[in-house]
């Protein structure tokens, strides 16, 4: 059994990442293709959400400079958007049905609970295993299994599945609620500096330490910086977090900015495990 799963295991490799991408295919066109009578909308939301560009321009110059410095595959940079786009939100989704069903007939929490802790007790898990499950097929198929690949590729499938997250909300303002959809897309653009982007790079990181030898990581680091991921989307997702425009909007920046430094960490610890390993070439 062992040797028919070596042997085979490429091919369910490539079969997963096309089955994700036409799946997250179906999903996006499903998500974004039901106006419910209002088509004459359309020309609004794309005018809005051209709005991400006001942070997608500026980290695809940071994905191009870290590109660089890490000598990365075009291959893993191109394929990483492509799956980012369209596999990262079908893979999340699976998991998120059983997670639900598990807490509602379970755990069976009150409702009170579910609506105000929700999110913050799933999202976390479905949504960034997801997110790995991907950056895992793009290592894996093109056999560049290290850190600095994780820490790239964690970095373009987040901030795909930001973009997208993005576009779907605000389709839900302007065609199920109604609005313009303006005010919610502001909103997620300035929290975009400590989202998703920041959670699946330290993801990916701490999952390819633990998945490999050598890395450069032990797998106690590896399953550090893995939980130290899942815990900035709970907090994020948390109560806590009640909006730049709110009371405690302090609590949000000071969760936004340990994001932040989360993934700077996650790259200078990167940065110094290759500059090391170049030394010792």
């Amino acid at each position: 059994m062992k040797a028919f799963i070596e042997k085979h295991k490429m091919k369910w490799i490539i079969f997963l990442a096309v089955w994700g991408f036409f799946s997250g295919c179906k999903i996006l066109l499903t998500l974004f293709g039901k106006p419910n009578g209002m088509e004459a909308k359309y020309p609004l939301f794309f005018l809005t959400i051209s709005l991400v560009s006001l942070y997608v321009i500026p980290m695809i110059f940071l994905i191009r400079y870290l590109v660089k410095r890490f000598d990365i595959s075009k291959k893993v940079l191109h394929l990483s958007w492509v799956l980012g786009i369209t596999a990262s939100y079908y893979f999340s989704g699976i998991g998120q049905t059983p997670l639900g069903a598990c807490w509602l007939l379970v755990v069976k929490p009150p409702q009170s609970f579910i609506d105000a802790w929700g999110a913050a007790v799933t999202a976390p898990i479905h949504e960034e295993v997801g997110k790995g499950l991907v950056v895992l097929l793009v290592l894996l198929l093109f056999r560049q299994f290290n850190l600095k690949n994780a820490l790239i590729s964690g970095l373009i499938v987040g901030l795909s599945f930001q973009v997208i997250e993005d576009c779907v909300y605000t389709f839900q303002q302007i065609f199920t609620a109604k609005t313009d959809g303006f005010a919610t897309l502001i909103e997620r653009i300035v929290h975009a500096g400590g989202t998703h982007w920041t959670f699946s790079l330290v993801f990916a990181v701490g999952m390819v330490a633990i998945l490999t030898k050598n890395s450069g990581l032990s797998k106690k680091q590896g399953w550090f910086w893995l939980s130290m991921a899942v815990l900035a989307h709970f907090l994020l997702n948390t109560p806590f977090n009640a909006g730049l425009t709110s009371d405690t909007a302090e609590v949000t920046i000071l969760m936004l900015c340990f994001n932040l430094c989360l993934a700077i960490a996650a790259f200078m610890m990167v940065d110094r495990i290759e500059a090391h390993k170049e030394k010792s070439a």
